[in-house]
């Protein structure tokens, strides 16, 4: 196995100062950030490939031969392959659109009739679903999220023609569980309204929404168009606590909140993924300073939770433009041991290359 060799800061400071003397101008020497940028983008979307089987799917770990059993969550291989879309954007190197490309195909070869996907374990070609799904509304948004940023990316019109039928089906799979005020439960089972999952479901019906219009189904985007509107309105209007400053963790089917605790995981993390998923607004900037003064910076990066939860940072702090703190968490994921990069899940480094990009590359 290749190992990446970490990138102390004394090599950082020597890479600006030779772009200096080989001839690029000191009044405009290459950015602190735009060096990081591209060994993170490279090393996280090079280790998503790991992660890809030879039929297109994406596992949790690095695929092992048989006997060996890996595991697949179509939830985090959709965020590994936006990821990939991320890093393509940004390097253009065709490995990462052609493997984003391979997945969404895996992924429509395994849905159900209701557009419903479930976990899988085993081999390529031997694939076992496991009869269980975190959720049904994350599933099916972020992969319409995927198949937008693709057909972005210069996939074409027939490429997106070809996904049609399923997209239709998996937006349907989005409003099984969607309720009368517009948002979803996380399962037809699971009866909660949870932030971070209308977050991902609002994202998914603005992916169908263009999808849509591209392809000239007026009707389907109208339709997509008043429920995106109804949920956007019914998470500021029932999570949003305007005492605290903070969005709840979720509502529950009776109409109770689950309320914002000040942990973690799922409080804070849900607050944070709003602020870096949401569209900007002052809101979202208000509620990231609040909640840097309230957390800090995670600014130590030696457990694979200290590097998602730095990666869930480090796209928020890009996304209200937080130079500094970008460059600060970008430096700590660079320096990460090894031992902490290669045992990482497909989503994180998904993120890591979401939030390591220039703007300028965004979409």
């Amino acid at each position: 196995m290749k190992h990446f060799p970490r990138m102390p800061m004394a090599i950082v400071s020597a890479i600006l100062l030779s772009a200096c003397i080989s001839g690029v101008s000191r009044a405009n020497p290459p950015a602190p950030r735009e060096v990081l940028s591209r060994p993170l983008v490279q090393r996280s979307a090079d280790l998503i490939l790991k992660h890809q089987a030879s039929d297109g799917a994406i596992t949790m770990g690095e695929v092992r031969p048989s006997p060996a059993v890996n595991d697949i969550s179509p939830y985090c291989a959709n965020l590994a392959g936006i990821g990939l879309m991320s890093a393509y954007r940004y390097l253009r190197d065709r490995r990462y659109l052609q493997a984003a490309e391979k997945w969404v195909r895996w992924y429509e070869d395994h849905i159900g009739s209701d557009g419903v996907i479930e976990d899988y374990k085993g081999q390529p070609g031997s694939w076992q679903s496991t009869g269980h799904y975190d959720s049904t509304d994350s599933y099916a948004s972020t992969w319409l999220d995927l198949v937008q940023k693709i057909y972005q990316a210069g996939s074409g019109r027939r490429w997106l023609q070809a996904r049609w039928n399923s997209v239709t089906k998996i937006a349907g799979a989005m409003e099984l569980t969607r309720q009368s005020n517009g948002m979803t439960w996380a399962t037809p089972k699971w009866p909660v309204m949870y932030a971070m999952d209308n977050i991902e479901t609002s994202r998914g019906i603005e992916a169908a929404i263009r999808i849509g219009t591209e392809l000239g189904h007026k009707d389907f985007a109208i339709k997509e168009c008043a429920w995106r509107d109804q949920l956007n309105a019914s998470f500021e209007n029932i999570l949003w606590n305007p005492t605290i400053k903070r969005y709840a963790v979720g509502v529950q089917s009776d109409g109770s909140i689950v309320p914002f605790k000040g942990e973690w995981y799922p409080s804070g993390m849900a607050d944070i993924m709003a602020v870096a998923w949401k569209p900007l607004n002052v809101r979202s900037r208000e509620l990231y300073e609040s909640m840097r003064k309230t957390y800090g910076l995670p600014l130590k990066c030696e457990t694979g939770d200290d590097m998602k939860q730095i990666a869930f940072w480090l796209m928020a702090a890009r996304r209200v433009g937080a130079v500094g703190d970008t460059i600060k968490l970008m430096k700590v994921l660079v320096n990460a041991s090894d031992s902490v990069w290669e045992n990482q899940y497909p989503d994180v480094l998904g993120f890591i290359c979401r939030g390591s990009i220039p703007k300028s590359t965004e979409k």
